[in-house]
């Protein structure tokens, strides 16, 4: 699958202005909440080679712990 410049880029921004901490690692691509502060964003891991689809899939889970106010580790599972 092709890679959308302007689509990365949109959910890299979204990432930082929402001040999830984001660390790039090959071979790895997920959102991951806080381990233990409840409305403290939490890790996104990215994979700068993943697709698009890979990234949007993971930002869903972002955007889901956004709605629900960022439970930590324990309140997400």
């Amino acid at each position: 699958m092709e890679l959308n410049p302007k689509d990365w880029s949109y959910i890299i921004k979204e990432l930082e202005d929402s001040r999830v901490e984001i660390v790039c690692r090959e071979k790895a691509m997920a959102y991951a909440p806080d381990s233990s502060v409840n409305g403290k964003p939490g890790q996104f891991l990215i994979n700068p080679d993943a697709s698009i689809s890979v990234l949007e899939h993971e930002y869903l889970h972002f955007k889901q712990a956004q709605s629900l106010g960022f439970p930590n580790m324990q309140g997400a599972f």
